[in-house]
């Protein structure tokens, strides 16, 4: 059996005994053992294989780099998108009033991350204009993805005074900015 070692000028294999390596003209040492190869260093590797471990590298980082970006697009960053209501519009449906439906719009200033809750209290005013109470039996919100509450229900403003209601607001699970459109449904007692 011949034994190899590697020229330590051009890597290129020799056998053991040789004086000069047959590739470079390199002068070999003959201190090796008989029956031990000598492994060459990855620098003193032939150029062909140099080239195949560039080439492995590359390979794997090039994998490394593709599996990031799939990895990437299956789970994207998941920061919530900002949820923007700019306005408030409250529709009144009112069954025994003179016009049954009407709005009253006021500038809303609500910013909150998708699927977000929001309870808060509010006093409302019945005009004292009026001459009869209103009486809200039902609240909700008729923009998409938005759920609005009322609390308490039914819910009497009385013309002139104050009364407190507990409002909540919970934002839908997609971008939105706008107007959030909700709902009273009520009746007048006089």
């Amino acid at each position: 059996m011949s034994v190899q070692a590697y020229c330590p000028k051009c890597g290129q294999p020799y056998l053991i005994g040789q004086d000069f390596c047959r590739n470079c003209g390199q002068p070999l040492k003959q201190d090796h053992p008989e029956n031990a190869p000598v492994v060459p260093p990855l620098e003193r590797q032939p150029a062909s294989h140099r080239k195949r471990n560039i080439l492995v590298v590359i390979v794997v980082v090039a994998a490394l780099v593709a599996l990031g970006a799939m990895g990437a697009v299956i789970h994207p960053n998941t920061q919530p998108e900002p949820i923007s209501v700019t306005s408030l519009n409250y529709i009144y449906e009112c069954s025994n009033c003179a016009s049954n439906t009407w709005n009253y719009s006021f500038p809303f200033n609500y910013v909150a991350g998708e699927g977000s809750t929001y309870s808060g209290s509010s006093a409302l005013t019945w005009p004292s204009t009026q001459s009869c109470s209103a009486v809200f039996t039902n609240v909700y919100s008729v923009t998409p993805g938005f759920t609005f509450t009322w609390s308490p229900l039914p819910f009497t403003a009385t013309p002139g005074q104050s009364t407190q209601a507990t409002i909540g607001i919970t934002s839908p699970t997609t971008p939105y900015s706008g107007q959030l459109n909700v709902v009273i449904v009520m009746n007048l007692s006089c």
